[in-house]
């Protein structure tokens, strides 16, 4: 037996126990769960998810609320009792790959014939991050920088680290970043910080304090005053809006 459950961004609380429940049943009896959107933070939060495939904008936050979540940024992970999905697009390519290993190669053909797109990504493929528009075409040691960049959030690496990590030197690192995103790696490196930090703000209870430490950023005082300057708006302000949403 097999169950596919969707969700998308809407508040499940109501029913968060009834989920709950229908998931561990379904662990239990060994029936095999497809997980694609929301709902899938409540596999992490049962402990029953396995490799999970969150979307990108709620990667930060589960991965501050659960550190022991095996979390990736993928697009979908295909395999075992629990499968899961990042959602949107890639919900395509993920039910496309699930026609291959079910019915076949010849048949997910056709169905992708008939939908005019042509066969699925990987699903080892990470998902869309900060200007990727503007790197699709980068060269590569420009893309193992940004890597390098995504992978330490909560304690920054020194540019001359991440010139390391993509073989080159700081140097050659600041010009690639200058020819292809006309910005420093310092500024680029904050930016992406301080996204993780407002999906925490807008997602989490957590206090300043905790978002600047698990961005790198040291104090709540020193956040507060990066994070008007990127956006405008205070911390507190932002979340007073998204709590309105």
């Amino acid at each position: 037996m097999q169950m596919f459950i969707c969700c998308g961004e809407a508040k499940n609380g109501a029913f968060e126990k009834q989920l709950l429940s229908l998931f561990r049943s379904c662990r239990r009896n060994n029936v095999r769960l497809f997980s694609i959107g929301e709902e899938m933070s409540l596999l992490v939060k049962a402990g029953i998810a396995g490799r999970a495939t969150p979307h990108w904008s709620r990667l930060a936050y589960l991965r501050e609320k659960y550190p022991d979540a095996e979390l990736s940024e993928t697009l979908y992970h295909l395999d075992g009792q629990i499968s899961t999905c990042s959602g949107h697009a890639a919900t395509l390519d993920f039910t496309v790959t699930f026609l291959v290993n079910t019915v076949g190669a010849d048949v997910a053909g056709a169905v992708c014939r008939q939908l005019l797109i042509g066969f699925p990504r990987d699903s080892s493929q990470s998902q869309v991050k900060v200007d990727y528009h503007r790197i699709r075409n980068a060269p590569p040691h420009l893309k193992l920088a940004i890597d390098a960049m995504y992978g330490n959030i909560e304690e920054p690496l020194a540019l001359q680290e991440i010139a390391r990590a993509a073989g080159v030197s700081l140097r050659q690192i600041e010009r690639l970043f200058a020819a292809h995103l006309s910005v420093s790696p310092g500024r680029y490196y904050r930016r992406i910080r301080l996204e993780v930090a407002k999906q925490m703000i807008e997602q989490t209870d957590l206090t300043l304090f905790e978002i600047s430490a698990a961005t790198g950023f040291g104090s709540a005082n020193n956040l507060t005053k990066v994070f008007k300057a990127q956006f405008g708006k205070l911390p507190r302000e932002f979340r007073k809006l998204a709590k309105r949403s």
